[in-house]
């Protein structure tokens, strides 16, 4: 990328998850302008504090004897404030943005490109929650109420500046479609996974009575007193770390097992990640970092199922959703979580699920998405003489476009697909396992952990082909070529994990080493893995050419629609009738 490059955030007072991303951006632009409405760089990283920041009229309001630094009073202003920027010598403007940052003025002749921690809640979904915590009784909630309507109006105009839009998950993008009437890439916050393993390798065994944390700001919207309230009474110790104005509120209302700590530092941090039992989220977040830095310390996670919280927990393998935001809800998450056997999360099976958030993947899927914005860009500009050079746009761009109302057309023909094939397949199934058990020792059924849609992993479901020396049964001589070995998979299909087309589940061993050695395989995650693919009925099946197989499997995943998805099924039939019979004449 050519020219000036200029990165805008809302404010750089703490360091939270947006800060973070933040601190990478500036490392992977390292001659970049910053351009914040506020800063404070004392609580600031020392990567960022060492930067000089451009600040606004907010900046220096904020800091007048009157105001005392709660520059969140003057959030009114902060709109025209990030107007007022002079970007127009920048060829690039990355705006990182949960409030008004996407509105930063680009030159007509620069690249902006924003990437979106959060829509503007103040102004829409958290509307009700900020304004009964808004000081001045009735006229201080009547003046939040306008500013609200004026930030809301203001915020979808400005959506409208930025060549894409880049979510941090998938309920962030969400709501850009909502609200703004555009869609977005997908691109996880990076995560210092190799920071938090570090950690947990240097921490040792963790005693049984070991606390569970909670690190989170201490701000209405993050809910932290269903978690204090859900302690109270109970053996169980808790660790809260944060700081907001929430604080002697929640104090308050906590027993004597709830510890708060206001801040520590990243050595601390990741000792207290070590050392609990397991992370407990209440926040509907956009995307919550705390949630894979747990993991990656090998530690599950216990959180509301909503938010950013589905894109990466999986309820029973990297810890337990929270079904509904209530006192109750959390405590029967917490006797749950206390039923199961020490052994029920693995340390390093949570590790591999959070390495998708490493910084490494979250650098190279930026790149990526730049280069097809300045596609994007000159396709605008082409009408003035610029020829745009076709480059094709990432696979999860593709996804995004996808109809939504086919999507939910392909799962419900999943749902009813997998239901009829067990039913009718169950007396099959039934004398196969028979014949399996007789055959050979060992259970009829095969399971193992598979990478799912987002490499969430799952457990697959076979008939067992393999006798105890991993030697083909009599029993699979005949299930392999025939593939009747695929049928329980109806019942990953039908619990969500699988669709009956899709790009075939890798196990996530297989998954580290491919991402490393093949670039753009995490790609093929951004859909349901299938009992068979594209990639199959065009004969790459078994030990063939990985990048091959991934070219179709990504041409299938960007061409999808319902249509294809019978054309394979058609060919797969096809392609088993026509094996079985060449094996039986052979």
């Amino acid at each position: 990328m050519h020219g000036p490059v200029a990165i805008v955030h809302d404010w750089l007072t703490s360091m939270r998850g947006g800060e973070r991303v933040v601190e990478v951006l500036c490392d992977m632009f390292p001659e970049a302008d910053l351009f914040t409405l506020t800063w404070d760089p004392k609580r600031l990283s020392a990567s960022l504090a060492s930067r000089r920041a451009k600040t606004s009229a907010i900046h220096t309001l904020a800091h007048a004897p009157w105001v005392g630094g709660r520059f969140r009073g003057l959030l009114p202003l902060f709109p025209r404030a990030m107007e007022s920027f002079r970007l127009h010598r920048y060829a690039l403007v990355i705006s990182s943005s949960h409030c008004v940052a996407l509105g930063a003025r680009a030159a007509p002749t620069a690249l902006h490109v924003a990437y979106i921690h959060s829509t503007l809640r103040y102004a829409r979904e958290a509307r009700a929650t900020y304004e009964a915590s808004v000081p001045g009784g009735a006229i201080g909630r009547a003046a939040f109420g306008v500013t609200a309507n004026y930030l809301s109006r203001w915020d979808r105009a400005a959506s409208a500046r930025p060549h894409m839009l880049i979510a941090n998950s998938t309920f962030t993008r969400d709501r850009i479609q909502r609200y703004y009437e555009r869609d977005a890439l997908v691109i996880e916050p990076p995560i210092e996974t190799e920071r938090f393993e570090r950690a947990r390798a240097a921490a040792g065994r963790v005693p049984k009575d070991a606390p569970f944390l909670m690190v989170s700001a201490l701000v209405p919207n993050k809910r932290v007193e269903l978690a204090v309230a859900a302690f109270q009474g109970r053996p169980e110790r808790l660790i809260i770390l944060g700081d907001g104005p929430e604080r002697q509120k929640l104090e308050r209302l906590a027993a004597p097992n709830v510890t708060f700590r206001a801040r520590v530092d990243e050595a601390e941090l990741d000792a207290l990640y070590a050392g609990c039992r397991a992370l407990v989220h209440t926040a509907v977040d956009d995307f919550g970092m705390v949630m894979p830095e747990a993991m990656a310390t090998g530690k599950p996670v216990l959180a509301c199922a909503e938010g950013g919280a589905l894109d990466i927990v999986r309820d029973g393998e990297t810890g337990l959703l929270i079904d509904g935001a209530s006192v109750e809800a959390v405590r029967s998450t917490l006797d749950r979580f206390n039923r199961l056997p020490e052994s029920a999360f693995d340390a390093a099976s949570l590790q591999r699920s959070a390495k998708r958030f490493d910084r490494a993947t979250f650098e190279r899927r930026f790149h990526d998405a730049l280069q097809v914005a300045r596609q994007m860009q000159r396709s605008v500009m082409s009408g003035r003489g610029i020829d745009p050079s076709p480059i094709e746009p990432p696979v999860e761009h593709a996804v995004a476009k996808h109809s939504p109302r086919q999507m939910g057309a392909k799962r419900a023909l999943d749902v009813i697909g997998a239901a009829c094939g067990l039913i009718a397949t169950a007396p099959l199934m039934l004398a196969l396992g028979t014949w399996i058990r007789l055959d050979s020792s060992g259970p009829a059924l095969f399971r193992q952990s598979r990478a799912g849609r987002g490499q969430r992993p799952f457990t697959l479901v076979k008939l067992r082909t393999l006798d105890d020396r991993c030697e083909v049964t009599r029993a699979g001589r005949l299930l392999r070529p025939t593939g009747l070995d695929e049928l329980p998979q109806l019942w990953n299909v039908l619990v969500g994990d699988m669709s009956l087309i899709g790009p075939r589940p890798e196990v996530p061993e297989r998954v580290t080493i491919f991402e490393r050695d093949v670039p753009g395989y995490a790609s093929r995650h951004c859909m349901r893995p299938g009992i068979t693919g594209f990639a199959q009925v065009n004969g790459l099946r078994g030990n063939v050419s990985i990048a091959e197989r991934l070219r179709h499997d990504l041409q299938y995943i960007r061409k999808w629609n319902l249509a294809l998805d019978g054309q394979i099924l058609v060919r797969t039939v096809s392609s088993v009738l026509t094996d079985t019979w060449r094996d039986l004449r052979a």
